[in-house]
């Protein structure tokens, strides 16, 4: 009987890792004023110091995408999880790709994305870490 016991043990504890670091998920504001301080919390993320980030994404004529992004704060994540609080940023930073910021945007009333990942660039996150998109509507 002991043994069975051990062997069940045993199984549970091997599958402990990948409930730990399953889907992950964010827990954020569904609207806010501009400039507003916000706080957002995740669970399920994969090991790594965790950046939030405020973006619009523009199509201008035809091109790539360019995204307009600005930092609301970062943190590790410890045992899967963060919390990361912040002033929403007013001005966005435009990128086509992973080059050089191209130029700026004030952000105004309207639809954008809160992201969370572990950041390479300023326009990248990495694909070995959780990421998250919420989506956030601004207002005056």
């Amino acid at each position: 009987m002991a043994r069975r016991v051990f062997a069940i043990t045993a199984a549970v504890a091997l599958l402990a890792p990948a409930v730990a670091f399953g889907k992950a998920i964010m827990q954020s504001p569904a609207t806010a004023k501009l400039g507003a301080h916000v706080s957002i919390s995740a669970s399920g993320l994969k090991p790594g110091h965790y950046t939030l980030e405020l973006v619009f994404t523009a199509f201008p004529g035809g091109n790539s995408p360019t995204n307009c992004v600005g930092t609301v704060g970062s943190a590790t994540a410890q045992n899967g999880r963060v919390t990361i609080s912040g002033v929403l940023p007013s001005r966005l930073g435009c990128y086509q790709g992973v080059g050089e910021v191209e130029g700026h945007v004030n952000t105004k009333p309207g639809k954008y994305d809160l992201t969370l990942g572990v950041r390479f660039h300023p326009n990248g996150f990495s694909a070995k870490a959780s990421f998250v998109i919420n989506k956030i509507r601004l207002t005056r």
